[in-house]
């Protein structure tokens, strides 16, 4: 998302970066964020500010993002960009074919389970959409508050996530379209976490994950603790959890999805050696 036009100051970026932006927004010229390079290289930077000459490093949930001095060259930054133009690619490409299954809806209601900074959420505001809310296990009220500053939107968010416990984000909202950006790749539950994606979908799912591409039902962790070290058995599988494509066409089917597609990946999406490890699914209901 292309936020050049409300020009905002240093101290805007600076709250729009918060603790943890890593969608791709675009500040300035010389001011861009986004966790596409992380992906292709392995180097958790999700921010560069060439100007200043400072690299912005993700740590972990709930830790300050650190500022590197001296990281940035003419070849990282041309990489950097290249990376999250193609990350914007593709998500600005999986919100047109949304909303082109449902035939271009008017004032229709959007929640996002992962928020993030609201990247989809402000995305969806600018087609048509009616409200759009964002849930969050960071807290991005300061980003979503500067963002509705500078948009004159009024996207909501709120500081709650999915509880692996109860099998539900408290209180929240069904929604026409509702957004699961790799988040149940993380998630030691990942069926019940799809049951609830499913109770609250009034029209569509757009969910990205990892997935096996086998019709085999199975469900497979990689590790455990990798983002949050305090987590306990059985709800510390969250280093990459995949479910195969047979588990996830069943268990769509079941929660009354009348229509799955697959979207197909696209050269101007992050490269495929990057992408083929997952599955981008829009889920209709009649």
């Amino acid at each position: 998302m292309n936020l050049k036009k409300y020009r905002p100051s240093s101290s805007q970026i600076q709250s729009l970066i918060g603790d943890g932006c890593y969608q791709p927004f675009i500040f300035s010229d010389e001011f861009i964020s986004g966790i596409g390079y992380s992906w292709v290289t392995g180097e958790l930077i999700i921010a560069m500010d060439k100007a200043n000459d400072i690299a912005y490093r993700w740590q972990a949930p709930n830790m300050p993002l650190k500022r590197i001095k001296n990281y940035i060259t003419d070849e990282n930054w041309e990489l950097f960009v290249d990376c999250n133009t193609r990350l914007r690619n593709m998500y600005d490409s999986w919100i047109n074919h949304t909303l082109n299954a449902l035939d271009f809806p008017l004032d229709y209601s959007v929640v996002d389970t992962a928020s993030n900074a609201g990247y989809f959420l402000y995305k969806f505001k600018e087609k048509e959409a009616g409200t759009c809310i964002g849930y969050d296990l960071l807290d991005f009220s300061n980003v979503f508050s500067t963002l509705n500053t500078l948009t004159g939107y009024n996207v909501k968010f709120f500081n709650k996530s999915y509880d692996m416990t109860s099998h539900t984000i408290p209180d929240s909202s069904p929604a026409d379209i509702v957004i699961s950006c790799a988040i149940m790749c993380h998630l030691s539950d990942p069926l019940n976490y799809l049951a609830f994606l499913g109770s609250i979908t009034k029209k569509a799912l757009l969910l990205f994950t990892s997935v096996d591409d086998t019709d085999t039902f199975q469900i497979i962790y990689d590790g455990a603790k990798a983002f949050y070290p305090d987590a306990r058995f059985p709800n510390c599988f969250d280093a990459n959890t995949r479910i195969s494509k047979g588990v996830l066409l069943f268990g769509l089917k079941e929660l009354g999805f009348s229509e799955i597609i697959e979207l197909p990946y696209s050269d101007l999406w992050i490269p495929l050696e990057t992408y083929k490890k997952f599955k981008t699914i829009v889920a209709l209901k009649e």
